[in-house]
């Protein structure tokens, strides 16, 4: 801040990316599946004769909770039923999906659906659950970040002084928020509420 370099954070960044592509290929553990050389527009392999009880799984790590868009890169040449798959989080069946008939094993349709998930890592199943057979390309998650925060903060102190901390801030913008609270940790990690201040709703 004006050309000052405060101590370094002894916290590890985690870096955000809302928007990430798994490749089908790389699951962790699978049953009854095998790759080929995809001709897609992109990527090298895609898994295929995916067809019921066959199932692929994925270590996936969402930054943040919420609801998230996931688009399916997926081909069949199926002419009479409908492939369906399911996307699980252990036992919880989170979406179920009809497979478009796409006419055949290397022709793509991307299908978008939403995905509730909860951040921090898990282990995603994607099942087939007919035995009409499909491929898969790719699976890609996003999620719309808000980009702006309710509070412009102008700056933020804590001074020390004979064993008590002295907070002190100062908003130059406040909109929607009702409240800062104040919280204390040892490890920079869990943390818990020590306070709260009501904002004004103003500068």
């Amino acid at each position: 801040k004006n050309g000052q370099w405060s101590e370094w954070s002894r916290i590890p960044v985690t870096v955000k990316n809302n928007n990430y592509r798994v490749e089908a290929e790389d699951y962790v553990a699978m049953s009854g599946i095998s790759t080929q050389r995809t001709q897609d527009v992109d990527g090298i392999l895609n898994v295929t004769n995916i067809s019921n009880g066959d199932w692929m799984d994925y270590t996936i790590s969402p930054y943040l909770s919420g609801t998230y868009t996931l688009k399916l890169r997926l081909a069949s040449s199926s002419l009479f039923t409908t492939p369906q798959l399911q996307i699980l989080n252990g036992t919880t069946v989170l979406a179920t999906v009809n497979v478009p008939k796409t006419g055949g094993n290397q022709t793509w349709q991307t299908v978008t659906l939403s995905l509730p998930l909860t951040s921090g890592p898990k282990t995603l199943r994607i099942k087939s659950i007919t035995t009409a057979a499909f491929n898969i390309n790719w699976m890609e998650f996003s999620m719309t970040v808000p980009s702006t925060l309710p509070v412009k903060f102008v700056y933020f102190n804590a001074q020390c002084s004979d064993g008590l901390v002295n907070l002190k801030w100062k908003t130059a913008q406040e909109q929607n928020a009702l409240k800062f609270s104040v919280q204390k940790s040892a490890d920079g990690r869990n943390w818990t509420d020590i306070g709260s201040v009501s904002a004004t709703g103003q500068s």
